[in-house]
């Protein structure tokens, strides 16, 4: 019988996290989320010294799904921040289509 372990870090949906708990989280440096940052994925709550930084549970969600899409599209940090801009955009226009009773 082949045993799978799964390990998983509980985030609070409450408490912000900082810049070194979120590159933990992520599994990269502190430069991949000031990157992250530069690039317009992120905008911590305080957008002051990088010490400063803050980051709430939907900004957790997002790192980790700008870290997948880098890894499978073995591309940059700005090409995952167009493509997930445009992303929110497509979603945005469906949601408009759809209260307006219009088929996409």
């Amino acid at each position: 019988m082949n045993k799978t372990t799964v390990s998983a870090t509980l985030i609070s949906t409450t408490d912000p996290v900082n810049a070194d708990d979120l590159a933990h989280l992520c599994g990269v440096q502190r430069d991949w989320v000031i990157r992250v940052v530069e690039v317009g994925i992120l905008q911590p709550m305080q957008n002051t010294d990088i010490s400063q930084w803050q980051f709430v549970s939907q900004d957790i969600a997002r790192a980790l799904e700008a870290r997948r899409l880098e890894h499978l599209l073995n591309t940059n940090l700005d090409a995952v921040a167009m493509l997930m801009e445009l992303s929110q955009e497509i979603r945005r226009l469906k949601s408009l289509l759809q209260t307006h009773g219009l088929p996409y």
